[in-house]
């Protein structure tokens, strides 16, 4: 059965004709019937579309659809229960499957798609045979060429390039040209924490932090500049004074192999560590383990890193 037809409203975009849709059933959000009650239609029957080129544009199975001023052309697919809206185009041989999103101005073109529940929005471009997936949000201004984007959110006038980002939270003048461009390390668990730092235009490293519906943007010449202001704003009063030795130590190590000064005498580090290790287990807060659990997997990424070079 079919659940639009194509109308006779039609427009030339590009060199191509498109025409406007016409839904011949009321599509629901929910296949229960009660869950239906709360939440008002995707479209009503007899209600106009959005832009196609062709049927095989937009599916008859499922709740996919197209509305508003949106355009869905070329050999591109809306897929199950995806949505293109407002003015958002989706062209070349594009797919958006499950549940994704395109809205607001949004493209997504050549052999791009976009999965799971990801949106696109805003000014966003998806290029290349970029893949969207996840839980995903590419907002305002980025662009997403031959790039893998998962679990994340790209925002700001974001630009990535042949690159797979997974967790990650990338924006305010990001240039990502390769994937030791970007670093992420996530901890899921009592606490929520996610740590991203990334190059822009001019090298500068930009981290960023993330909790529930937070995210936060901290510029910084070097990421242990940020790990300096991340203890004092988030461990203060937590640990111990000698506790804090750590992230001193930290911003210290950064600062030597930042100057190529640095010399290989970390015998101490490890009694550093365990001796912080032994203060934490005797500690009731569950809340100053999982910080330094996740500093630990800061440091240690890191460490791989500018032992690569790549901090400029």
């Amino acid at each position: 059965m079919k659940k639009y037809r194509l109308t006779n409203n039609t427009i030339v975009y590009e060199g191509r004709t498109l025409y406007q849709i016409e839904a011949l059933i009321t599509i629901y959000p929910y296949d229960d019937e009660e869950d239906n009650y709360w939440d008002p239609p995707i479209v009503e029957e007899g209600s106009l579309g959005g832009y196609i080129e062709s049927e095989n544009n937009l599916s008859h199975i499922g709740k996919a659809w197209i509305r508003d001023n949106a355009k869905v052309l070329g050999n591109s697919k809306v897929l199950d229960n995806a949505m293109v809206s407002e003015n958002a185009i989706v062209r070349d041989n594009a797919m958006l499957i499950h549940n994704a999103t395109a809205s607001g101005n949004a493209i997504v073109c050549e052999d791009s798609s976009v999965e799971n529940n990801s949106s696109v929005y805003g000014d966003a471009m998806i290029l290349g045979a970029s893949t969207i997936c996840g839980d995903s949000d590419i907002l305002d201004k980025s662009k997403i060429c031959d790039s893998s984007i998962e679990n994340s959110i790209i925002f700001d006038d974001a630009i990535i390039e042949n690159s797979g980002i997974v967790n990650g939270h990338i924006g305010k003048h990001a240039h990502i040209r390769s994937y030791k461009d970007v670093i992420s390390i996530s901890y899921s668990g009592f606490l929520k924490l996610n740590l991203t730092a990334y190059k822009t235009e001019d090298n500068v490293y930009i981290a960023t932090e993330s909790y529930p519906n937070h995210v936060r943007v901290l510029e910084s010449k070097n990421f242990f500049n940020f790990l300096y202001d991340y203890e004092k704003r988030i461990l203060d009063k937590k640990f111990e004074v000698k506790n804090k030795n750590f992230l001193n130590f930290l911003y210290d190590y950064g600062k030597r192999i930042l100057d190529k000064k640095f010399e290989v005498k970390n015998k101490n580090i490890a009694y550093m560590l365990d001796n912080i290790n032994s203060i934490l287990k005797t500690s009731s807060n569950i809340e100053d383990k999982i910080i330094f659990n996740f500093l630990m997997a800061v440091f240690l990424s890191f460490q791989e890193l500018l032992e690569d070079k790549i901090y400029q």
